[in-house]
């Protein structure tokens, strides 16, 4: 329940603060946060996913490797969405051509 409750938290707390401290921040207070965003905050997700406690103890049973999937799937989701970033980004700056979509033979 803990970690359902932190996983969000530590999604929307930077988002958040982001926006605030671009909107009415200065340079260097958006550096801090980034900062902040970093450490503590990635060693706040890593432990809300449970992984490094269950295997430190041995715990190789079905919750962990459940938690696991469901890591290992967020990881592929994020990857996935940073490579179509990549490639709009380089769509937009011209490097990267766009295939033209398939037409339909109709009959």
């Amino acid at each position: 329940m803990i970690a359902g409750i932190l996983a969000p938290l530590c999604i929307a707390t930077p988002f958040v603060s982001t926006i605030a401290v671009e909107l009415f921040g200065l340079h260097q207070v958006v550096a801090q946060l980034k900062s902040l965003i970093v450490t503590p905050g990635l060693w706040i997700l890593i432990p809300a996913i449970v992984l490094n406690r269950r295997a430190s103890a041995g715990s190789f049973d079905a919750a962990f490797y459940a938690v696991q999937a469901v890591e290992l799937m967020a990881g592929a989701i994020n990857l996935k969405l940073m490579s179509l970033n990549v490639r709009d980004g380089l769509r937009l700056a011209g490097r990267f051509k766009a295939t033209p979509p398939a037409i339909e033979k109709t009959q």
